[in-house]
């Protein structure tokens, strides 16, 4: 996100990078674990329901990333990481 812009808004998108970097992990953390608990109470508490859990919120993970990826390509334009040199 830095790279594509004007050095003297650095400093901006560099602060509002890192407040939306800390958002996703907050919120991630939140939702992943209200999913996890919902996930590994629906059985006793067992292996079995742990499992179940954290099978649920690694697909939830794996989605979500694969949504930000397809969504965030675009916004790289041509300065890509590959490219940005």
């Amino acid at each position: 996100m830095v790279s594509v812009l004007p050095v003297e808004r650095s400093g901006l998108a560099s602060g509002i990078n890192n407040t939306f970097r800390q958002l996703g992990i907050a919120i991630g953390i939140a939702a992943l674990g209200a999913i996890f608990q919902h996930h590994s109470t629906r059985t006793v508490a067992s292996p079995a329901g742990i499992v179940a859990g954290l099978n649920a919120i690694l697909l939830v993970a794996a989605l979500t990333a694969l949504a930000a990826a397809v969504l965030a390509w675009p916004l790289l334009g041509r300065k890509r990481s590959g490219n940005a040199m």
